[in-house]
């Protein structure tokens, strides 16, 4: 099975995922909302499904926003701040797109959109605000987790490189430091440098579950490979275990030095 062909059925497995998780949630509030309001069944059932299909689509969003938060290097108060003003945005993002799909019902039609909006809004609001809350959390923690260990490598996560006619599976703990190459990222390991048809943004959502690092706008390192960190007339650089020393762009100074000083326990040689 070549690469092209892993990324699809990976693809193909998360969005299943996505429909079975989605799909029970709104089942379960089908049969809240047959019981409650003793509506029929057609009713509840699109209700259920179409409230929850809504918040897995905002789902694909606040996971990619707490992700790119922390890979920007956001303390945890301040995400904490932003969650909480993104809150009540949120719920009114979910409330739009619920009159969008429901834009037919007697309501809208008596109260017009703005009347409708500011109902349903006070109606929805703690409940979103609730299910916000949820799906932030459950990104933060997911986000946390520790990389994935040896024994629990599969074949997706290996990398396959190419040189003439010799084609390698990379795994992961073997790279020392990538640097982007044309539309490659040579891939720098004990063995030699093994160039991956990639780019840089693909490679480090597929090293996601390792703890790699980009330290400017070509080049990413491996933490556990990470042996000392210098500073030389304020440009910072990274020692490696196989002697190379990578240097670090101002623009990612700070959140290199916070990570490094977090995930290796090296001090800032700057201070």
């Amino acid at each position: 099975m070549n690469d092209t062909t892993m990324l699809a059925a990976g693809r193909q497995i998360a969005i299943l995922r996505w429909f079975l998780i989605w799909t029970t949630i709104g089942c379960l509030f089908s049969l809240q909302l047959r019981w409650h309001y003793d509506l029929p069944w057609s009713l509840s059932v699109f209700w259920g499904l179409a409230d929850w299909y809504l918040w897995g689509l905002l789902a694909l969003a606040i996971f990619a926003g707490v992700r790119a938060l922390k890979r920007l290097g956001w303390e945890s108060r301040w995400r904490f701040l932003l969650y909480m003003g993104s809150a009540p945005v949120a719920a009114g993002i979910h409330v739009v797109l619920t009159m969008i799909v429901g834009g037919s019902s007697d309501a809208l039609a008596d109260a017009g959109w703005v009347g409708f909006f500011y109902a349903l809004y006070a109606k929805k609001l703690t409940l979103n605000i609730l299910t916000f809350g949820v799906l932030t959390l459950v990104a933060e923690r997911l986000s946390a987790q520790p990389p994935a260990q040896a024994s629990g490598e599969t074949k997706a996560e290996a990398l396959p490189a190419r040189i003439g006619e010799t084609t390698r599976l990379i795994n992961p703990k073997e790279i020392f430091w990538g640097e982007v190459s044309g539309n490659y990222v040579d891939l720098h390991t004990r063995d030699g440098v093994w160039p991956v048809r990639i780019t840089l943004t693909q490679l480090l959502h597929r090293l996601v579950q390792h703890r790699f690092l980009q330290v400017s706008r070509s080049r990413l390192i491996n933490l556990d490979q990470v042996r000392a960190m210098k500073s030389d007339s304020g440009t910072l650089s990274v020692v490696l275990s196989d002697g190379s020393e990578i240097q670090v762009a101002r623009r990612h100074g700070s959140r290199v030095r916070k990570t490094l000083r977090e995930f290796c326990g090296l001090e800032d040689p700057g201070r």
